[in-house]
């Protein structure tokens, strides 16, 4: 997925409002063969667990979480 905004995404949103504001701005510069595979992930429960649940992602997670806390 080229996006321009992807740095943007691993800022820690303040809130639900600048969570929503932030996921539209990268979805808005998705061409139309990446919303249509964003929703088919999005529409698996299985998939985003398994995406959520990987080291990788844990390891961002917890790197926001500790940002978002003021601990980094």
């Amino acid at each position: 997925m080229a996006n321009n905004n992807f740095p943007n995404f691993f800022s820690a949103p303040t809130d639900k409002a600048d969570a929503e504001k932030k996921a539209s701005k990268l979805i808005s510069g998705l061409n139309a063969d990446e919303k249509d595979e964003l929703q088919e992930i999005l529409g698996d429960r299985d998939k985003i667990n398994a995406v959520l649940s990987s080291p990788a992602a844990q390891k961002i997670m917890e790197k926001l979480n500790g940002k978002k806390n003021g601990h980094q």
